[in-house]
């Protein structure tokens, strides 16, 4: 593995945890807020796990964090979802719910 790939897999790792602290409204007076955003739509959605190495079935309109916001293959980030799933969906389907 390169050092590029250290890094931003130590940078992947630490925004998961931010991420995963927001969720669960622990976050401290100096961590960082990541954006919110929602699946647009209603119904299912089938997005794939890198995890789990399979899709899974993902609730369109839910909340989600942006992990890695650099795209990866055909337009994809990936996202964690509120219901605590770790997912790669394309930026066409995400809608920024924050307002600044």
């Amino acid at each position: 593995m390169s050092d590029k790939e250290k890094e931003s897999e130590s940078e992947t790792t630490r925004i998961l945890r931010i991420a995963i602290k927001q969720i669960a409204g622990s976050l401290t007076e100096t961590d960082e807020l990541l954006p919110e955003y929602a699946i647009v739509g209603s119904g299912l959605i089938f997005c794939y796990s890198p995890s789990k190495k399979r899709f899974i079935k993902i609730n369109r309109g839910q909340k989600v964090l942006v992990i890695d916001g650099d795209t990866i293959f055909d337009n994809k980030v990936l996202i964690f979802t509120f219901d605590g799933n770790l997912v790669e969906i394309e930026t066409s389907e995400l809608l920024c719910t924050n307002s600044d």
